[in-house]
This record gives C-alpha cells, sequence and structure tokens, in this order.
C-alpha cells in the first residue's frame, strides 16, 4: 500500500514540473512571443510553483507528524478566529465561483485549547475543499456548536462543520477519505488531483489535538465534514 502511495506522489510531482520545464524551455527558445502569450506562460509556471510546494509541504508535514517530530504551539484558540481566517483566505475562490457562504456560530462556542496555526490548516484545507467540489453559485455552510462529551464527567466539545452542495462522495469511498495512502477518485473534474494528504493531514491534526473528524455525504447532493474539539476546560484539566 506504501508503494503505491509513493508512485502516485512520484506521478504528481512530476506533472507541474513537466509543465514548468516545458513552459520554460518555449519561453527560452522563442524570442517572437508576445507579451500576452508570455505572460500566460508566466503565469502558468507561477501556479504549477505553487501546487508543487503545497504537495512538498503535504508530504513533509505528514512525515514530522508521524515521526512525532512536529512542533505543537498549544494555546487557547478562538474557534470563531480560525473561522474568519480560513474564509478570508478564501474568500477570492468564493467570490470567483460565485457561491453563497453561510455562518452559523453559536454563542456559547468559544475557545479550545489547541495550535491555532494548524487549527487554521485544518479548517482551510476543508474550506478548499468545499469550494473545489462545489459547482458555481453553490451554497456552503459552516456551523459550529457545542456537543455533549462521551462521559459522564466529560466536559463540552465543540463541533464544527463544513456542508456544501458539491459532487458528493460515494458510500465505498468513504472509508478511503482519510486514508493517507489512498486518494478517493474524483470522476466527475479534470482537474489536478494532487496528493490527496489534505485530509489525512488534518484527521491526525484534530486526533493529536483529542478530537475526531467525521463525514457525512450523498453522491450528487454534497457533503458535510465536520470534526470535534475539546473544550478548553477539559483539554487544560486533561494537560494538568
Amino acid at each position: 500500500m506504501k508503494d503505491d502511495f509513493l508512485t502516485m506522489v512520484s506521478h504528481e510531482l512530476r506533472t507541474p514540473l513537466t509543465g514548468i520545464k516545458s513552459a520554460a524551455e518555449i519561453l527560452q527558445v522563442y524570442d517572437d512571443i508576445d507579451d500576452e502569450t508570455q505572460a500566460r506562460f508566466i503565469t502558468m509556471i507561477n501556479g504549477e510553483c505553487d501546487r508543487l510546494t503545497r504537495m512538498i509541504n503535504d508530504v513533509l508535514d505528514l512525515s514530522r507528524i508521524e515521526s512525532g517530530k512536529e512542533q505543537w504551539h498549544m494555546t487557547s484558540v478562538s474557534i470563531a478566529e480560525v473561522i474568519e481566517t480560513a474564509v478570508d483566505s478564501a474568500q477570492v475562490l468564493i467570490d470567483q465561483k460565485r457561491l453563497s457562504l453561510d455562518l452559523e456560530v453559536e454563542p456559547d462556542v468559544t475557545t479550545v485549547w489547541g495550535d491555532s496555526d494548524k487549527l487554521v490548516q485544518v479548517m482551510t484545507n476543508i474550506l478548499g475543499n468545499a469550494i473545489k467540489f462545489t459547482p458555481n453559485d453553490g451554497n456552503i455552510e459552516i456551523k459550529t456548536k457545542s456537543a455533549p462529551g462521551t462521559g459522564v464527567e466529560d466536559a463540552l466539545l465543540v463541533r464544527v462543520s463544513v456542508t456544501d452542495t458539491g459532487i458528493g462522495i460515494s458510500s465505498e469511498d468513504y472509508n478511503e477519505v482519510f486514508d493517507k495512502f489512498k486518494q478517493v477518485s474524483d470522476t466527475q473534474s479534470d482537474r489536478p488531483r494532487g496528493t490527496g494528504l489534505g485530509l489525512p493531514i488534518c484527521n491526525e491534526i484534530i486526533k493529536y489535538l483529542g478530537g475526531q473528524m467525521s463525514l457525512e455525504s450523498e453522491l450528487g447532493k454534497g457533503s458535510t465534514f465536520s470534526f470535534t474539539l475539546p473544550t478548553e476546560a477539559k483539554a487544560g484539566a486533561e494537560a494538568r
């Protein structure tokens, strides 16, 4: 299984490199290319470089987490601020696809004990997937709510969910969504797939912080990705 993963990653890394090399060779060989065409090639090179960087970062992130070498900066984190940061970074893409975004944040959902940057990474990834797989003029909804713990003495949990009206995921692919060695097929799109490590990394982050990720989806109707985290009070008590 790991060999299959390495083969997939190698292929996905070569794809942007091939595009970069081809565009660079054209710009180098032909000196009569008009400004508009040059600008298009340069934009493509920059885009492929960004995609390559994201892939490499995904592989390095997963490697550090699995080896226990990841650095965690634990502090009190406002869930509302995490959501706001993720939405701000994605606003241009939301506007480009004319998506409606509904936010429903419960007033009593305040803070958790965690790593702010990594929670923003999780939220940005989940929201980014919702945008990516939701067609133009679709809808995305972000909700937070308090949820009871699993034990009598457990403090409240915070649940964050992102629901989209995208292409959805088939039931047979459910078990592979968070699998770091597999990638759910996207048969309805010819978009570049990437390494498929985004959700597995999110899952590892949430598990480390004492939470859990879950998925509800129906093919052709959309998906809801959720994660729970213990409240700051519970996490602080466990840390002591």
